[in-house]
């Protein structure tokens, strides 16, 4: 079977460090593992610090489309007074896609696919309109809210066009994979029969995250050896909640020290990537005093992840809170596969991952509640036997439910065994 994996979003590079990144890589070499001919083509390629066992064609904007859309972001800024300050980013997305369909059109004829699975975009028809001219099924893969989630961050000038996309490819899809029930209600607001969406969180690579992975590289370099580690990994972006980490992290490592607990002066705060909020949140560990206890790693390739987690005692996902909580975090995967003792907030669907009736593994607290972080922190700091219970579980549970392998065989069965047009399309290519 041939499979076209279709990511015609400019802002993620395929071979680059983003979750979106790595998402498309994992996902497109698990369906390589199910012995699939797969092919991705991207608009975006990225450093190539990481590989890929599936092929890739990069299909970036031209420089004629990327001088229009700075041209039409110049001119819609004249007529009006107000800043819009990612109006090029949204431009760019609409004026490329189009150009990014034409250029793929040729190139997936003469690959063939039996099936087309795309990464839904901002402003982008691609999946589906090459699926049409194919004669092919398409599933659309669906991470995000994206019209609300850049509302809500970013600010969304062109609104009207970007939803009138979404309503039509969420129509057009075969297959609707949503990454969380925030997701589906999502679609479900679009009127996408309900019928056609699969709701499948995110994977990990088991092979790669895992329990066995050695600390001692990443810990030597951040000076972290006998330390109980708490960790952070993840763009700092504001959703993260890495400032209330901070906060919690303040109180607990001042407490301790305060009430001169043996070994309390070995707690530290490695927070691994990097973002907007890298320095407001070295300003902040200054204010709290903690600067000498916290390390700022920067960016990182994503190959060298396991071995950061694994410096990890602690790992936390302090999401802030927000209605209809829709993500699917790839840092909370890997936190379980790497069998670590996990704190996290009680939003979306992180409760049924780490509440399972089999036994909990990790903790939670309510969301934007920096006094019961600091608590359940504090706990683990000082209970080296429920961390080490909690990570078993953790790890056990990924291998159980969360590798890629196991959601790519999930999709692709229900693609080719899916009553309806699904079914019709995939026996008339077969054919």
């Amino acid at each position: 079977m041939k499979i076209a994996y279709i990511c015609a979003d400019p802002g993620i590079p395929v071979l680059g460090n983003k979750g979106a990144s790595v998402h498309v890589r994992e996902f497109a070499d698990a369906l390589v593992e199910m012995g699939k001919e797969v092919h991705v083509y991207s608009a975006a390629g990225g450093e190539p610090v990481n590989t890929m066992r599936a092929g890739l064609t990069v299909l970036p904007p031209s420089e004629q489309t990327r001088q229009a859309a700075r041209l039409l972001a110049e001119g819609v800024e004249r007529l009006d007074s107000r800043s819009h300050p990612h109006l090029y980013s949204e431009l760019l997305h609409l004026v490329a896609n189009p150009e990014f369909v034409n250029a793929a059109l040729p190139l997936l004829r003469d690959f063939a696919p039996d099936l087309i699975i795309a990464r839904h975009a901002l402003f982008s028809r691609a999946g589906p309109a090459l699926a049409q001219s194919l004669n092919c099924p398409c599933v659309l893969e669906v991470n995000a809210p994206l019209v609300e989630e850049r509302r809500r961050f970013w600010d969304l000038v062109l609104s009207r066009e970007a939803e009138q996309v979404e309503t039509e490819v969420f129509g057009e899809a075969d297959l609707l994979v949503a990454v969380s029930e925030g997701v589906r209600a999502y679609l479900e607001r679009y009127r996408a029969p309900r019928e056609r969406i699969l709701v499948l969180p995110n994977g990990v690579n088991g092979a790669r995250f895992h329990p066995g992975v050695e600390w001692p590289r990443s810990g030597r370099r951040y000076g972290l050896e006998d330390e109980v580690v708490i960790g952070f990994a993840g763009s700092l972006k504001p959703w993260h909640g890495v400032d209330v980490l901070l906060r919690a992290f303040a109180s607990v490592y001042h407490a301790l020290r305060g009430l001169a607990v043996p070994g309390s002066a070995g707690l530290a705060l490695l927070i691994v990537g990097d973002g907007p909020q890298r320095e407001p949140l070295a300003q902040l560990s200054r204010e709290l005093r903690v600067e000498d206890a916290v390390t700022f790693t920067g960016a990182i390739p994503h190959s060298d992840m396991p071995e950061h987690l694994a410096a990890f005692d602690i790992a936390v996902a302090p999401y802030a809170a927000s209605d209809g909580f829709y993500f699917s975090p790839l840092k909370v995967m890997e936190y379980m596969a790497m069998g670590r003792a996990i704190v996290a907030p009680m939003l979306g669907q992180l409760p049924s991952l780490l509440q399972e009736a089999t036994g909990a593994c990790g903790l939670l607290y309510p969301p934007d509640d920096q006094h019961e972080l600091a608590l359940a922190l504090l706990r683990l700091v000082r209970d080296q036997a429920l961390r080490k219970q909690l990570g078993v579980r953790a790890a056990a549970q990924a291998r159980l439910r969360s590798s890629w392998q196991s959601i790519a065989q999930q999709i692709v069965e229900r693609a080719t065994h899916a009553p309806g047009r699904m079914a019709s399309r995939l026996e008339a290519v077969a054919a």
